[in-house]
């Protein structure tokens, strides 16, 4: 499949700006302004792949670990930094925090702290649109951990058994908290889960972006019509399972190994190579992209430095 250079561009910006809003978040959990638990994407930020590659009208459920996803969705990074931080001028109130905040106006139906709860939601959603002869589909993002759970299995078998136009999308990175993911499942790929519901299962290269779109696109064909589709991407998590995971239980070899395969740094070389942009051109991407960071931490601190009473009890 070609990719057209101005999606390989809006893929690009997407990556970059899931990774410097993780810095930013990551600042102000450092110091003290965000309370709630911060679970960050660095390293998976190929997933904004699979979020360009959905329609507009399309549905998307995500897990505890989903600034990657938000981002691409095109969340508001101001409200979502002022949610994070308890502010009721924030995106739900200030009484979400970080991990289960939603916007209907991108059809982010929400995220959720409760491991494999969004399943089930996502095979609900799917239901409905079949039962209305809607052509847009559901994507559910997840991770490994999750895939070995009660729920992913109902909600696959329900899917497969009315045929709904849903995506179960894995984002195996490694581990489920501090455990690997071979010792969680007996299985050498989540993709393989599939067959047993007779349904398609594939697997992605979770650190090419490009890939993951290609992968997506070519699901999204088939989930409309056939039905449900799992789709495993193969992808490492670079932060801990949360901020204060200092990730004692990684090999450095294995973690250095992984940042040379960094999704931005191979995407970035594509470009390059393949004369979609300049070094300058994509300088000057990021500048914009830190320039739209810094007027939401502006906003933010404004209203936290203001007597107005906006933080959330």
């Amino acid at each position: 499949m070609q990719i057209d250079s101005r999606v390989v561009l809006r893929i690009f910006y997407k990556m970059l700006k899931a990774r410097l809003f993780e810095e930013e978040a990551s600042k102000l959990k450092e110091s003290g302004l965000i309370k709630d638990e911060l679970c960050l994407s660095l390293g998976q930020e190929a997933t904004a792949g699979a979020v360009c590659a959905l329609n507009a009208d399309d549905i998307v459920f995500a897990s505890h670990r989903n600034f990657a996803v938000a981002t691409a969705l095109d969340v508001n990074i101001t409200l979502l930094l002022a949610e994070l931080t308890g502010l009721k001028s924030g995106l739900c109130s200030g009484k979400s925090g970080a991990q289960s905040y939603a916007d209907n106006t991108v059809n982010f139906y929400g995220a959720s702290a409760l491991y494999a709860s969004y399943f089930n939601k996502a095979v609900g959603a799917a239901l409905s649109l079949k039962l209305q002869n809607r052509d847009n589909l559901v994507i559910v993002f997840a991770g490994d951990g999750a895939a070995c759970m009660g729920d992913f299995y109902e909600a696959l078998n329900t899917a497969a058994l009315l045929k709904l136009p849903v995506i179960f999308f894995i984002e195996n990175n490694g581990y489920a908290k501090s455990v690997k993911t071979e010792k969680i499942h007996n299985v050498k790929d989540i993709a393989q889960r599939a067959s047993g519901f007779e349904i398609p299962g594939f697997i992605a290269d979770g650190n090419d972006a490009l890939n993951v779109y290609e992968t997506i696109k070519r699901a999204a064909e088939y989930a409309k019509k056939d039905g449900p589709i799992i789709i495993e991407s193969k992808t490492y998590r670079l932060a801990g399972y949360n901020y204060n995971d200092e990730q004692e239980y990684k090999k450095e070899d294995e973690t250095a190994q992984w940042r040379d395969y960094d999704p931005i740094k191979n995407i970035t070389d594509y470009m390059l190579h393949s004369s979609m942009g300049t070094v300058e051109d994509l300088l000057m991407m990021r500048k914009k992209i830190e320039q739209e960071i810094y007027a939401a931490h502006e906003f933010v601190m404004g209203l936290i430095n203001s007597s107005d009473g906006d933080k959330e009890a």
